[in-house]
């Protein structure tokens, strides 16, 4: 399933790939007989000299909206179309008042007026660390490697899987209109039904020292994962 895999911190500063039929693990040593395609490299040098050329772009800053409820804390955040308009959905972890329980909260907000259009509260063990919308179903990974989904028709948790992942779950990507990726601190990416989260298989582990920090996934359905061991691995789904 892997295809195509991209070093980027090598000493030289360049970036270097190395097909499926390499060792992601030993990349310095097979990047030299690299086959992989010349418009992937071509991409990669016009990356490369671009990087000085970029600015960043004007922003006025009174044009955004401070949403005051959702406080200081929000964690994570993503973005779905919830009864055919766009909304953006934040989550933030607070105490109850009930012996250190933790509340799991989620905001569903209008984009464009900043207005809260519903708040959703349920109890979670562990801080809300990734979200993820899938049709109308939420999916949460929380730090200590739990997912659960919450039904944003139902009102209520669907389904839930202790331990996912070993260590906190860094972030979450729909990959179909019925799947999600989890990805974590364990360097593995898996993936799941929703909302009924059956585990589906897993997809080859990043260095479990550094753990994944993000996922991606692309209109022609590649699934991107970036490793805090630098390496960008491209799946072909």
């Amino acid at each position: 399933m892997l295809f195509r895999s991209v070093n980027v911190s090598n000493d030289d500063g360049e970036l270097k790939t190395f097909d499926s039929e390499s060792n992601p693990e030993s990349a310095d040593q097979n990047s030299a007989g690299s086959t992989a395609q010349d418009d992937i490299q071509k991409d990669e040098r016009n990356a490369r000299g671009s990087k000085t050329e970029l600015t960043p772009p004007s922003l006025n800053m009174d044009s955004f909206k401070k949403i005051s409820e959702l406080g200081s804390s929000t964690s994570c955040v993503c973005f779905a179309e919830i009864d055919g308009e766009p909304m953006a959905l934040l989550a933030k972890t607070t105490e109850s008042n009930e012996g250190g329980q933790l509340n799991g909260l989620i905001f569903v907000v209008d984009p464009i007026s900043g207005e809260i259009q519903c708040k959703i509260i349920f109890s979670v063990v562990k801080k809300i660390t990734a979200i993820a919308c899938v049709n109308d179903t939420v999916v949460i990974g929380t730090a200590n490697g739990d997912l659960q989904t919450f039904g944003l028709k139902r009102g209520e948790i669907l389904s839930e899987f202790n331990s996912a992942h070993r260590g906190g779950i860094t972030c979450l990507s729909p990959i179909s209109p019925n799947h999600v990726a989890s990805a974590g601190a364990d360097g593995r990416v898996s993936l799941w039904s929703v909302p009924s989260l059956i585990w589906k298989g897993r997809l080859y582990n990043h260095d479990s020292a550094y753990g994944i920090n993000a996922l991606a996934v692309s209109d022609s359905n590649e699934l991107a994962v970036a490793g805090g061991d630098a390496v960008i691995r491209l799946y072909n789904l």
